[in-house]
């Protein structure tokens, strides 16, 4: 890969943020992006790599749908119970998830 000598600002940085964190490139930097095959290579690096990784941790921490569905229904074991309450604290996904089982268990869905 070509080495960029752009020493306007630390690039590499700057474009993991803009990849991580969705963090606006500079102008001054775009424009320079736009014309650096090396910083080019790098952001699709990133790009990959952020990709590569979501794709295998995605929920990867979360509990099973059986095991969500069973918390809703209290059949778990007390730990688990208390494993699973930490987690949906944590977790916007298995909280809505949890959210709309206990909506389908309401006695004015059935």
């Amino acid at each position: 890969m070509d080495k960029c000598w752009y020493l306007d600002t630390p690039v590499e940085e700057v474009l993991l943020r803009h990849v991580l964190d969705g963090e606006a490139l500079s102008p001054s930097l775009a424009e320079h992006l736009h014309g650096c095959n090396a910083c080019q290579q790098q952001l699709e690096h990133y790009q990959y790599a952020q990709r590569f990784l979501l794709a295998r941790m995605y929920r990867s921490q979360c509990p099973a749908s059986m095991t969500l569905g069973s918390y809703c229904l209290q059949m778990l074991p007390p730990a688990e119970m208390e494993r699973v309450d930490h987690h949906i604290l944590t977790c916007p996904l298995c909280l809505h998830e949890v959210c709309a089982m206990y909506q389908e268990l309401e006695p004015s869905n059935t």
